[in-house]
């Protein structure tokens, strides 16, 4: 996204956008507004059923970006203002850009947009939406056709649910097969990467009774999936051709599905390792199915769908059409000898054995922290826990779930703590009114749970009590020991002393620093006042306490030097807006945390990589066991939910959404994963990775003779861009995040080790490089080939797409010092 004119190369700003538009077969018709119709109104777009021409929609000949004419739009209250341009034919399954300039005066309630109408759906871009003012900004984004999808149209939108309407103007609007090469240089400077499709599924073996195959954990593996043809995975070139490669640091892990595929009738079927490596490091379990019943996306397949991860206990069944899904587990231990471990994974059939795998392991040179960097707030909800748990404490359900979570480096905290509150008695005056009532706290469970968070090593606590919000209640707090939040006069001392209390429980605990005041939960703009005031008294009762909000910063202006910590749904998120708040010295945190079996495997990971993009602090999942009036294993899909001012309205879960373990089916024991929570923990790994190295690499700064902290800056985003296609938009590519992984890795392992050397993947002048800093002195090669170094250290080396994708061989000495390393192959 970018903001005025000025940085248009001096030929477009001659020219015109159009003529170059029409050069490049601009498929939007009149996408200037230069042609008049005979209505009086441009030629080609429609007047709308939610735009009235003359009313809401109108004819500009100032002002415009380009040309003669621009379109104004003007907001509709509590509804929408559309115009529509002209139906496109376009191909389905083939790829389009879409551009489009505006500008807008609008409150900050006000929100304009452009989405795409096809034959099938609506399509939009949340991460364009913009609220407020804002001047002349050009926008261009990837659109990729579904099935069946034969033509679009561009949609200019405004959406004011409330508050006062605004203005937006709009110019230049194009569809294109391929982009104006203009365009795409500019598009270029913040999106070096285009997606890209890499099969990693493997076919390891086939006897007369069977096929062994397999696939990463990113892949949806039904028992019905056929094997697939050939032999070796792209994917998995260099790291181990038909064997089962799998990575990881100490403290971490790598998964890999394995598949028995039946060709006839077969004995049940078993998995066996053999091998030496550490003990307890390779593991496995079974995909189980749920039936999924109901969900939210329409095209999601309706059915029995892998999920659940068991413990096996006895061979697996299996037939023609219903094969066994092992999940197999790499887990070294911390302190282990790093190194590649070989081992093998043998298929019994019948107690008889009718494959073998070979295992290919590698320990990277370097543990995790015990700690993650990537924080959380996930809650658990002993109550639904104990449906399926009889006679369970409160205690022993949290832990349960605090179990489970903290093996996934996950943190489950979220549980607004604070002490039940009681009014004593006051005295009375001769009226025999109350003069004062006194608050007595009960410490018991707050105590109690906060040494649990010691013991866990919670990486967020939150404090309560959450008065009220969510669901769009509007402003309907819950009493505070029998007072109206706000409304009583009594209230607002007592919740100023209990902050007062819990701060410094949590100084002297050690927790302060993790902890945060969770007041009310998405607050909405005609009540913020409240929120306000309730901030005001939080601080007033301990300005070292932490008040956190689930808000955008735009939407909680008011709150602005109240608010220590934004909890920023993914859709709202705005550059500008982050770097405002956190220039303020606020943290950043985003959710909710992709928890739906609806979303796709590899989205549960890249979740992560959208935290790592705007530097957060971590991420916040409002439940990990909400089993709303379901079993979980017979119907994954929460039962609806009322929400609204008077609970006018349902909302309607996803399949799994905020459902990351199954209870026991026996009633004890521990909870079974959802194979989604194995992927969060890959993503976390992932953000604690890239943390590590860029912590290794700032400490190593001092000693380049580029010691400016944008060194930092770029090689973090030059990693993040590969995944991350733009600001929220993430690639579709399981193989490409896991090359990222391996060279951060790589990286990794050689960055505390003389000669220093900070090196990225990056995009220069428009060709792929290799770019980053070296120690004075130090000399470079890139596979064998010297690589010019600066006198400041800095490097940039031009590479071609095949040689990224086939890995690359770095070397670097001074004197005596020299290291060596390796990146995997990145497309």
């Amino acid at each position: 996204m970018w903001n005025s004119l000025t940085c248009i190369a001096v030929g477009l700003l001659l020219t015109g956008f159009g003529a170059l538009a029409a050069a490049q077969d601009n498929l939007v018709a009149n996408p200037g507004f230069e042609a008049v119709g005979d209505g009086g109104f441009f030629a080609d777009w429609g007047r709308g059923e939610f735009g009235k021409v003359g009313k809401t929609v109108f004819m500009e000949t100032t002002g415009a970006h380009a040309g003669r004419n621009c379109l104004r739009m003007v907001g509709t209250l509590n509804s929408f203002t559309t115009c529509r341009a002209k139906t496109i034919a376009v191909k389905p399954e083939a790829n389009y850009w879409v551009t489009w300039w505006f500008r807008a005066k609008q409150p900050d309630t006000s929100r304009t947009y452009l989405f795409l109408q096809t034959n099938l759906a609506q399509r939009v871009f949340p991460h364009t939406d913009r609220r407020g003012d804002f001047d002349w900004t050009l926008n261009i984004v990837t659109y990729r056709t579904k099935p069946g999808e034969t033509t679009l149209a561009p949609v200019l939108t405004m959406h004011t649910p409330a508050g006062e309407v605004g203005a937006s103007w709009w110019d230049e609007v194009g569809v294109w097969e391929k982009l104006p090469p203009e365009l795409e240089e500019r598009y270029r400077r913040e999106h070096p990467w285009d997606d890209v499709s890499i099969p990693t599924a493997q076919r390891f073996s086939q006897s007369d009774s069977c096929v062994v195959w397999g696939d990463r954990a990113e892949a949806r593996i039904y028992p019905q999936t056929p094997a697939p043809d050939g032999r070796g995975a792209e994917g998995q070139r260099g790291r181990g051709e038909g064997a089962i490669a799998l990575a990881a640091p100490g403290r971490g892990h790598d998964v890999f599905q394995l598949v028995v595929t039946p060709t006839k009738e077969m004995p049940t079927v078993s998995l066996q390792f053999s091998g030496d490596v550490p003990a307890g490091s390779l593991s496995h379990r079974v995909a189980r199915c749920v039936t999924v019943k109901e969900v939210r996306d329409k095209s999601f397949p309706l059915g029995p769908t892998p999920d659940p991860l068991v413990e096996p206990t006895q061979a697996e069944p299996v037939a023609p059409g219903q094969s066994g899904i092992f999940w197999l587990e790499w887990s070294p231990p911390a302190g282990s000898k790093p190194g590649v471990y070989s081992a093998q994974a043998t298929v019994l059939s019948g107690g008889k054995a009718v494959a073998t795998v070979p295992l290919k392991l590698k320990r990277w040179a370097f543990d995790l922290p015990e700690v993650p960097h990537y924080r959380s707030m996930v809650m658990v909800t002993p109550s639904f826990i104990r449906r399926f748990y009889p006679g369970l404490s409160e205690d022993d359900a949290y832990r349960l779930g605090w179990d489970i979570l903290s093996r996934h480096r996950l943190s489950g905290f979220n549980i607004t703590l604070w002490p039940t509150p009681k009014l004593a008695d006051g005295k009375l005056d001769a009226s025999l009114r109350v003069e004062s009532l006194r608050l007595e706290l009960d410490w018991t469970r707050f105590d109690r749970l906060l040494a649990a968070a010691k013991e866990y090593r919670a990486t967020a606590l939150t404090l309560g009590p959450m008065l009220g919000g969510g669901a769009s209640q509007g402003w309907k707090p819950h009493k505070f020991a029998g007072l109206t939040p706000l409304a009583d006069e009594p209230f607002n001392a007592h919740y100023v002393e209990m902050n007062r209390l819990m701060a410094a429980r949590l100084r002297q605990a050690g927790m302060l620093d993790k902890a945060y005041v969770y007041p009310y939960d998405e607050p909405e703009p005609d009540y913020m006042d409240k929120i306000v005031g309730l901030c005001d008294l939080i601080h007033q009762g301990a300005p070292d306490l932490k008040c956190l909000m689930t808000t955008d910063p735009t939407t909680g202006k008011p709150l602005w030097g109240k608010v220590n910590a934004w909890i920023i749904p993914c859709s709202t998120l705005r550059a500008d807006m982050v770097e405002q708040r956190r220039a303020a010295g606020d943290e950043i945190w985003i959710y909710n945390m992709t928890a739906a079996i609806e979303e796709t495997p590899l989205e549960h990971r890249l979740y992560l990589w959208r935290a790592a993009r705007v530097d957060a602090a971590g991420g916040l999942l409002w439940n990990a066991t909400w089993w709303n009036k379901i079993n979980p294993w017979e119907n994954p899909t929460s039962a609806a939910y009322a929400v609204g001012r008077q609970g006018e309205r349902l909302y309607h879960y996803q399949a799994g959404q905020a459902s990351l373990f199954y209870p026991n089916p026996d009633g004890k024991g521990p909870l079974i994963p959802a194979l989604r929570l194995l992927l969060i923990r890959q993503g976390v790994e992932d953000f604690d990775l890239l943390a590590e190295l860029l912590g290794a690499w700032k400490a190593a700064l001092p000693q380049l003779a580029a010691k400016s902290p944008d060194v930092i800056a770029q090689a973090r985003a030059a990693f993040v861009a590969p995944v991350m296609l733009g600001y929220t938009i993430l690639t579709t590519c399981a193989a490409r995040a896991e090359a990222v992984r391996h060279i951060l890795a790589a990286e990794l392992e050689v960055a505390r080790q003389r000669p220093f050397v900070i090196a990225y993947p990056t995009r220069s002048k428009g060709q792929l490089a290799v770019a980053g800093v070296a120690e004075t002195g130090a000399q470079l090669t890139l596979n064998g080939q010297p690589v010019s170094v600066g006198p400041d250290g800095r490097f940039v080396a031009v590479v071609t797409g095949e040689q990224l994708a086939a890995g690359l061989r770095w070397t670097a000495t001074k004197g005596a010092d020299r290291k060596s390393w390796d990146w995997t192959g990145l497309r």
